[in-house]
């Protein structure tokens, strides 16, 4: 409720409450009541305001609530391309009204500083005079924060704080800065190049001149109408009517033509997004057979991987096969010798086969010999210490 520093700076009425400026002017009044009166209404408000606390007793409101709303807008200068400051003033005010209504008590206006602002007061509604309820991202927030706590709400009740405000700015860019040519933020706090931003600061200006031109039209054929229907006659009062009629024809098939354009324009995008949706659609198609033969080349992989292992366990066996083959071939040539130079006699050849690790093969040696032995005592003779030789069949 500490409220009197804020009407002494705004009237200037007391140096102590502006300091900052050089030299202090009385402000202009631009709308509603002046400051005295709104200090006069405020006080009494706030002083017959009451609150129900939790037990549901009535009380005055607390001495530190915030009672008085405060909006400053503030003005260029003098720019090329940017509405005169009472263009921007009248629809400030007229923004304002619009949003406000009655809460909206009195605007003033400071030329004193570098840039002319105006300043807008309001008075909030209700006996407990809650000026947190005029603001908008304190409202957004209080109204998500509603029978919520912890601090992830807390968290979610800032960002719906920040779109409000966001909300809020983006409506008077619209309303008040798009028809005065002024930007909606500044290139400093969005890094904008300097290249960017006077080519934002063209487009602005040209939405204000195609603006400014057409008001200017709709005014010149006003006068033009008013100045034509003066005339005595009433001849002439009908054919001006025809006139104005014509234009108002001329202009209405020109916003005809304009339709027609526009739907052909539509037309077109319509068909442009058919063709990238069937171009999507391709595409996808195109992934899915990607897929496919993926998954094929996998399994195809997945053989080729068993097939190399069975073909290295076939190797490893055949390399086992060999090796036995070479000891039967080596023992066979050693049987022979032995069975010559011994009678073959079968204990001392299967004495020599125990060397060898693989009980088929000395069941083999074994046979061998037996027959070896049948077989020489009939056939063969021979002079014992002689060297016969075995050759190997290449097969």
């Amino acid at each position: 409720m500490g409220t009197q520093f804020i009407f002494d700076e705004a009237s200037r009425r007391t140096p102590a409450a502006c300091k900052h400026i050089e030299h202090p002017a009385p402000p202009e009044l631009v709308f509603g009541m002046g400051l005295d009166d709104l200090e006069r209404e405020h006080d009494a408000r706030a002083a017959a305001a009451t609150m129900t606390n939790q037990k549901g007793q009535v009380r005055s409101i607390r001495k530190d609530q915030k009672t008085l709303a405060c909006i400053v807008l503030s003005h260029p200068g003098d720019c090329d391309g940017i509405a005169p400051v009472s263009e921007w003033q009248r629809r400030s005010v007229r923004w304002l009204q619009k949003r406000y209504g009655d809460r909206l008590k009195t605007v003033v206006r400071h030329d004193d500083e570098s840039h002319p602002h105006l300043h807008a007061y309001l008075l909030p509604e209700g006996s407990q005079m809650l000026a947190r309820t005029l603001h908008a991202g304190e409202a957004a927030k209080a109204e998500f924060m509603s029978g919520k706590a912890g601090k992830d709400a807390n968290r979610a009740g800032d960002q719906a704080y920040r779109k409000a405000m966001r909300e809020w700015q983006d409506d008077y860019f619209r309303s008040v800065g798009v028809p005065c040519g002024l930007a909606r933020i500044g290139p400093g706090q969005r890094r904008l190049s300097r290249s960017a931003w006077q080519a934002e600061q063209q487009a602005v200006q040209q939405v204000r001149h195609v603006a400014t031109r057409a008001k200017s039209l709709r005014n010149r054929y006003k006068d033009e109408a008013a100045r034509r229907f003066s005339g005595s006659g009433w001849i002439n009062k009908i054919a001006v009517a025809v006139k104005v009629r014509e234009k108002d024809a001329e202009k209405a098939g020109f916003v005809r033509g304009s339709a027609k354009t526009k739907a052909v324009a539509m037309t077109k995008i319509s068909a442009k997004n058919q063709e990238i949706d069937t171009l999507k659609s391709s595409v996808d198609s195109l992934k899915t057979d990607v897929l496919e033969l993926e998954n094929k080349i996998e399994i195809k992989n997945s053989v080729i991987e068993k097939m190399k292992e069975e073909i290295s366990i076939i190797k490893r066996e055949n390399k086992v096969e060999i090796e036995h083959n070479d000891a039967i071939y080596n023992l066979l040539e050693d049987v022979i010798k032995d069975g010559y130079s011994n009678g073959y006699n079968s204990s001392a050849v299967l004495d020599r086969s125990l060397t060898t690790s693989s009980s088929k093969v000395r069941n083999f040696i074994n046979t061998v010999v037996t027959k070896l032995k049948k077989f020489t005592s009939k056939t063969l003779r021979h002079t014992p210490g002689t060297d016969p030789t075995i050759k190997r069949d290449a097969s």
